[in-house]
């Protein structure tokens, strides 16, 4: 897998889906990553009977230059499955060359290939991406909207989430208003927009929707949290000139990327959650949000109406339509009986749809089938 990032949802995805499976078995993840970390090591974490090991395939380059680490990473991952000889090699970053370099490491172990996609990126539904991935045993993605988007065959499989960590009550009710208070947040209904920073995330359209909000005479509060890479400053820039312009820097909160307690706290402090999306594979944000109890306001777009109940945990409008998204948000702050219904059936929603248990031994049958169709072959 590619890195995407402290606070990204693929990095999330990973880390909940190795922890749920690891401890359930007694089973060995290589997570074999490019990195131009010039120290880096091979990091191992137990899960119960299981472990995950993190290998890094360090490489001299930025990051976004494939060709800097396209030789590195396959030297490595031949290397690697010759010394452990797995049973299954996934990609979590389902490019082209690299479904062709696992498709090639595998021949000689006999190990099953798949890719498992995440995120819906230009490359992926090109043709030689489309032929490169035939050429593995499987292919899944995380949602429907995004299966649809690949070739017919393609299976779903959701992510795992931990249930355990996010779920209302989870964070002292002392806690969340003493962050509030230290935020200047005690009278304010407040949003928050966590995610990475690029258009596709909507950041500027959740500003307009705020500015649209405060101009009725209403005092909402924005917290924007999330991280920026370089090819994202000017869009950064961006956003912090037109808070500039509009008047709103005593609206908006910037945090930079958090971990997931703080992340946690956030959810419980803030009143409604956007999601205003607009390339989004899934939304585990919006998961994340509402097994919190938090109801969602976001763009009936991708993979985010399999995320929420709209109109019963939620409220969704057209992409690109931050005046629809001003009105819900709007919606939720005045009208107190659909608020409290929503807060209350947001957990149940997550817990019924994305059961960790039910969704953990999906993932467990599918590895299983390509796994032993592959030692017959």
């Amino acid at each position: 897998s590619y890195y995407y990032g402290k606070q990204s949802g693929v990095t999330t995805f990973i880390d909940q889906w190795a922890a749920s499976l690891l401890s359930r078995n007694s089973a060995t993840l290589h997570l074999l990553q490019p990195t131009n970390a010039p120290y880096a090591r091979t990091e191992t974490r137990k899960f119960g009977a299981g472990e995950l090991r993190s290998v890094p395939a360090r490489y001299t380059g930025l990051a976004s230059d494939f060709a800097a680490w396209e030789g590195p990473l396959r030297e490595r991952l031949a290397k690697l499955v010759a010394e452990v000889r797995p049973g299954l090699i996934m990609l979590q970053t389902p490019l082209e060359n690299i479904a062709r370099m696992a498709a090639e490491a595998a021949a000689p172990s006999g190990a099953a290939t798949m890719v498992l996609a995440h995120t819906l990126s230009p490359q992926m539904s090109q043709p030689a991406a489309v032929a490169a991935h035939g050429a593995l045993d499987a292919r899944a993605a995380v949602s429907h909207a995004l299966a649809g988007k690949l070739a017919p065959d393609t299976a779903v499989l959701s992510p795992v989430l931990d249930l355990d960590f996010w779920r209302a009550g989870a964070v002292s009710d002392l806690t969340r208003r003493t962050l509030r208070a230290r935020n200047g947040l005690s009278n304010r209904f407040v949003l928050l927009a966590p995610h990475r920073f690029m258009p596709t995330k909507g950041q500027l359209d959740a500003l307009e929707a705020l500015r649209v909000l405060n101009a009725s005479g209403h005092r909402f509060a924005l917290i924007l949290a999330g991280e920026i890479s370089g090819k994202e400053e000017p869009y950064a820039e961006r956003l912090r000139a037109y808070i500039r312009e509009h008047g709103l820097s005593g609206d908006v909160i910037w945090l930079p990327p958090q971990d997931r307690i703080e992340m946690r706290e956030w959810y419980a402090a803030s009143d409604a959650v956007l999601v205003p999306t607009t390339n989004e594979a899934l939304g585990l944000v919006a998961l994340e949000a509402q097994a919190m109890g938090v109801p969602v306001a976001g763009y009936r777009a991708m993979g985010i109406p399999e995320t929420v109940e709209d109109g019963v945990t939620g409220l969704l409008s057209e992409p690109g339509d931050f005046a629809g998204l001003a009105a819900n948000v709007a919606r939720m702050e005045s009208d107190a009986e659909f608020y409290a219904q929503a807060r209350t059936r947001a957990p149940r929603f997550v817990r019924e749809a994305y059961d960790p248990t039910a969704v953990a031994a999906q993932h467990e049958a599918f590895y299983r089938g390509l796994i032993d169709r592959a030692r017959r072959r």
